[in-house]
């Protein structure tokens, strides 16, 4: 399973780059005294990965060509995603990619997350799995995000021709978004499909290892994938779909012109919804889907191999 493209747990990506691999020490040069004070609140020197953080503080500070910072499976919590965070909107640096996949951040990181995403344009990669920021934090998420997306309509429209020299940059620009393994339920899924309605630039979204029980949030989120173009990549391992969850995907599939690849291992998928993913490959002559992965699911090699020969003729 791939969650975001990044591994090496404490890379900071620059026009070099350096890995912090080793606890070391770190001046920070701090700005002033308050600053001081608040970072040392928060900053407890015998952690490694604190001193790992204040060591990222001071690169921050002082190199202005930082563009990719991962924190992979390194225990971040909240209270040290905000002193992060208010050194990343500080920074010069235009971050185009962040990684905070498995850690133990909860629904109070996304107001650290708005923020940064409001303060940096720049950012393309945001991969967020395996953390615990729930219906609450996701919903939260998607409400920030909606509000750039909507910022960026309205300006659109003010505008009188795109090629003009007062035409600003876009306030959202995020093609890659990994928020699986979240605790999400039906009601944090109606969120993302409010939001994947409004149609973002998003290429590449994440959705694996939900909680959710309920097919009407997923009747929700499908429906908004009709109607969305920019999606091309969707992993959805882990979600115990079922067939009626896979009926409700296959339905959509029938109508959706920008998926390429779907996810959609350890589902408990059965010959029932296989039969409905074939339906709609068969159904939609304009699909441009080449992969649908099924590892681990409930079906036989013949079933597999039908699917793969129509997926073939969309190439």
């Amino acid at each position: 399973m791939r969650h975001g493209g990044h591994v090496s747990p404490y890379d900071l990506g620059m026009s070099g780059r350096v890995e912090l691999l080793e606890s070391r020490a770190c001046d920070l040069k701090l700005k002033d005294k308050d600053q001081e004070e608040h970072i040392e609140e928060k900053i407890d020197k015998g952690s490694a990965l604190q001193t790992q953080i204040a060591d990222l503080l001071a690169v921050l500070r002082e190199c202005d060509e930082v563009d990719q910072l991962v924190l992979r499976n390194t225990g971040m919590t909240d209270e040290l995603l905000e002193v992060l965070t208010k050194a990343l909107i500080e920074s010069q640096s235009e971050i185009e990619t962040i990684n905070l996949n498995l850690n133990n951040l909860s629904s109070a990181a996304a107001h650290d997350i708005v923020l940064l995403l409001k303060a940096k344009p720049s950012l393309k990669r945001l991969l967020l799995f395996g953390n615990e920021m729930g219906d609450e934090g996701i919903t939260e998420l998607m409400s920030g995000l909606s509000d750039l997306l909507k910022r960026d309509k309205d300006n659109s429209k003010m505008q009188t021709s795109p090629t003009t020299e007062n035409n600003p940059s876009k306030s959202l620009n995020l093609i890659e978004l990994d928020i699986g393994g979240n605790k999400l339920t039906s009601k944090g899924l109606w969120s993302v499909a409010s939001f994947v309605r409004m149609n973002p630039p998003i290429q590449y979204l994440g959705l694996a290892q939900n909680n959710i029980e309920s097919l009407e949030g997923w009747m929700e989120f499908f429906d908004s994938m009709k109607i969305n173009t920019n999606i091309t990549h969707m992993l959805l391992d882990e979600n115990n779909l079922g067939d009626e969850g896979t009926r409700l995907l296959a339905d959509m599939l029938k109508v959706n012109q920008s998926l390429t690849k779907i996810d959609l291992d350890s589902n408990n998928i059965g010959e029932d919804g296989a039969a409905a993913i074939i339906e709609s490959l068969t159904t939609n002559t304009h699909s441009f889907l080449v992969q649908v992965s099924l590892d681990e699911n409930r079906l036989c090699a013949d079933t597999r191999d039908k699917i793969n020969e129509l997926l073939t003729q969309n190439f």
